[in-house]
């Protein structure tokens, strides 16, 4: 009840003093009660703790507000009011949003329930795998947990790829492949891309490929093909999908030791540059995938130009990898590598076909390869004309090192070989630092044991050999492992240099030849090169291996096919030589029964039915008799090697008599 006026004027004059400062006083306790309820911690009361491996805490209650933090599984979050639909608004730390109520609880997630369920065959794979995300993220050292999870989500994905129902229409990509490397050849397919992770795994005819790096992670499911007589691969992409790396779980779980490509090689493109959209993608995938280099005649009729040193024609190959990208190897007369082109634009235009070839996404000068719509109508790009119906003209060849290729006058000197392989030397440090192209990163990926994430190469060895009167070169390089274990081998690049009138001329050239040599350095021992008939080589490195107690020796062959094709490696002979050294050098008497040791020559034989001659070795010395007896008996064998299918194989073996 309120006092009325005249009321108070009847309090005595020496009360009202003291009634000023017991209101003012209480006015003071109560402020000082207001700053104590304000000063209070926050987080007090009930709590819920986040049960998904992590949530967004948004500015907004819907899926698309701003996300102003990542909370991880097992934060404590105190609720900031009643929830609002599926969304509530918590604090979690010093952070404050709204989060999604089914991904909050009452209770700590349990670690040993959530392996439990991840483990639990009898549930969905889509419900195993979110429960190994959450045990993996509430226990990130577990890296048994990484490596289920990782199966997990290939499981997860070949099960979605079974239950597609509207798959991809894309082309069929096709490549050569060695029969027992197709999951390797599928993960190659995804190509090269700065700074990416890559891994595949196949089930049957069908695979799954992710590729993440800092920023997202892309994953690819399709189905392949495989024809064993042919080996070629042939795959097809049925569906793609992608999410942001902000989940440094998963991402381990999915590349777990596996490095990735030089986040700093400007050369190739990062994920998801450089693709073309899916009417750009259809135009190509009806266009013919190669095309011949044309020059004109006197008389005006076009005719094919044909590689003197390689005997094919100098083609402009257009191809596709699996994220959608396309890329144009174009040869040039003279010019010992093709040069490469993505191809940044395809469009239809009134005379036909535009595609525009660039280096790079940034490049400022890009060319225009221009198809008529005529079948019968010659392509162009800039003055050069091409075609792709090779009955309609005549073969012009070209005499082998002719052109406007790398050369150098004088005699035949190391630094200058390199600068006409590499484009450039550093003498002082004997060595270059070169970026591999697309082409030449796929064969790197080829290779069992060579790893580099930067590419110094340097001079190894070289030996000449005559064709006829032509006096030619071959030049092999090295480019260290960054491994330097026992089976960590250098890469072996090179080319082959022609005599001219007043230097030496490069012809063709492979900068990745083969892998060979121990703790990332290139074999010690000399190299031998011989002709193998009228035209082209035979090239036999030796290495020499070690494995206690025994120590053997092993051939591997390069040869350019008769001079019709470009440095690569036709064989592998195995154990021309071996000593059980430690037998034999031992003083007991045990050991002297398990003494062997015996050696080899070889030598060419021609072979009228193949490209390239016979090889064929000749092996004297001991061997063991059987694993049973441990005894050693002495052996005269000659074997024959013939180079058939693309490589040398056993064709014949032959006890000589003693």
């Amino acid at each position: 009840m309120h006092s009325s006026p005249s009321a108070s004027l009847l309090r005595p004059l020496w009360l009202l003093p003291l009634l000023s400062t017991l209101a003012l006083t209480a006015c003071r306790e109560a402020s000082k009660s207001g700053e104590a309820a304000t000063e209070a911690p926050r987080d007090t009361g009930p709590k819920l703790y986040v049960l998904g491996s992590s949530i967004h805490l948004r500015k907004a209650p819907s899926p698309e507000g701003e996300s102003l933090a990542k909370v991880r599984i097992g934060t404590a979050c105190v609720p900031q009011g009643p929830a609002q639909g599926e969304w509530r608004k918590v604090r979690c730390g010093d952070q404050e949003g709204f989060a999604s109520v089914s991904l909050l609880g009452p209770e700590m997630p349990s670690l040993e329930k959530l392996k439990a369920e991840a483990r639990d065959t009898h549930l969905k794979l889509a419900q195993r795998h979110d429960s190994a995300l959450r045990a993996s993220s509430l226990a990130p050292e577990d890296a048994g947990l990484r490596k289920e999870l990782g199966e997990l989500f290939f499981e997860r994905n070949f099960e979605l790829l079974a239950g597609l129902k509207k798959p991809l229409k894309g082309r069929k990509l096709e490549l050569p492949c060695p029969g027992d490397s197709v999951t390797h050849c599928i993960r190659e397919s995804a190509g090269f891309v700065r700074g990416v992770k890559r891994r595949a795994v196949t089930k049957g005819q069908t695979f799954v490929v992710a590729v993440g790096d800092a920023e997202q992670v892309v994953v690819y499911r399709g189905r392949f093909q495989y024809d064993q007589k042919r080996q070629w691969l042939t795959e097809e992409v049925q569906e793609r999908t992608r999410f942001e790396s902000t989940d440094p779980v998963l991402v381990q779980a999915l590349f777990d030791g596996i490095k990735a490509d030089d986040p700093e090689d400007t050369t190739v493109p990062r994920l998801g540059q450089l693709v073309l959209d899916a009417s750009a993608q259809a135009l190509l995938a009806k266009l013919p995938p190669a095309w011949e280099l044309l020059t004109r005649s006197e008389e005006g009729a076009p005719a094919v130009r044909i590689n003197g040193c390689n005997q094919r024609p100098y083609l402009l190959q257009l191809s596709a990898d699996l994220h959608g990208r396309w890329l144009a190897e174009i040869d040039r007369p003279g010019a010992p590598f093709p040069e490469e082109r993505w191809v940044t634009a395809a469009s239809r235009t009134e005379h036909g076909t535009k595609l525009t070839l660039a280096k790079s996404a940034e490049d400022p000068s890009p060319q225009v390869f221009e198809i008529p719509a005529e079948d019968a109508a010659l392509a162009s790009l800039g003055e050069a004309l091409y075609s792709y119906q090779e009955a309609d003209h005549p073969d012009a060849p070209e005499p082998c090192g002719s052109g406007e290729g790398p050369a150098f006058s004088g005699e035949f000197v190391p630094v200058k070989a390199m600068i006409a392989l590499y484009g450039n030397f550093d003498s002082a440090a004997g060595s270059v630092r070169w970026a591999p192209s697309g082409t030449e990163r796929l064969r790197i990926q080829r290779l069992e044991s060579f790893g580099a994430s930067r590419f110094q190469a340097r001079p190894w060895k070289w030996a000449t050999w005559r064709e006829g009167e032509q006096e030619k070169m071959l030049f092999l390089t090295e480019t260290p492992s960054e491994g330097r274990s026992h089976g960590s081998p250098a890469l072996i690049g090179g080319g082959v240099f022609a005599r001219t009138e007043d230097g030496w001329r490069l012809e063709r050239a492979n900068r990745v030849i083969t892998e060979a040599g121990q703790f990332g350095q290139a074999p010690l021992r000399d190299i031998s090169v011989q002709a193998a008939g009228e035209r082209g080589f035979i090239a036999v490195i030796t290495e020499a291996y070690a494995f206690p107690p025994e120590v053997w020796d092993e051939l591997e062959l390069l040869s350019d096919l008769g001079g019709e094709e470009s440095i690569d490696t036709v064989g592998d002979i195995g154990r021309v030589k071996e000593t059980d050294a430690f037998a034999c050098s031992s003083d007991e008497e045990h050991d002297a029964d398990r003494c062997f040791s015996y050696d080899s020559e070889w030598k060419l034989v021609p072979n009228p039915e193949s490209p390239l001659p016979d090889f064929v070795v000749t092996t004297k010395g001991t061997r063991m008799k059987d694993e049973q007896s441990k005894g050693v008996e002495p052996f005269h064998e000659v074997r024959t090697f013939s180079f058939r299918s693309g490589g040398y194989t056993l064709s014949s073996r032959k006890d000589v008599p003693r």
